[in-house]
């Protein structure tokens, strides 16, 4: 799953308070997903998203990344695309099913 190799801070709620234990294991998960990111085929377009500070920017190249990603469809970065695809639907079913409220 995604939540393995990104930070809990990007599914915690921002008013949730957080630990000097919590933030170290973050930073551990960033370096394994950074690691992890590095080993593959892909490593140029994901520093690249990595020192994107533009955020209109960092969605093209968080794209690209992605599509290097499928594009080298090898074993390595098959465990995220997986769980980004999971993470895609189930977005998708939130939006849904708020959407269907209004």
């Amino acid at each position: 799953m995604m939540k393995d190799f990104l930070p809990s801070t990007v599914w915690r709620d921002p008013g949730e308070s957080v630990s000097p234990n919590e933030v170290r294991e973050e930073e551990e998960k960033g370096e394994v997903f950074s690691a992890f990111m590095r080993g593959g085929g892909c490593k140029e377009p994901f520093t690249d998203w990595e020192d994107c500070t533009d955020e209109a920017t960092n969605v093209g190249v968080f794209a690209m990344m992605t599509k290097c990603m499928v594009w080298m469809l090898t074993d390595h970065y098959r465990p995220f695309l997986a769980a980004k695809k999971t993470a895609q639907e189930h977005i998708e079913k939130e939006l849904q099913a708020f959407l269907s409220k209004e």
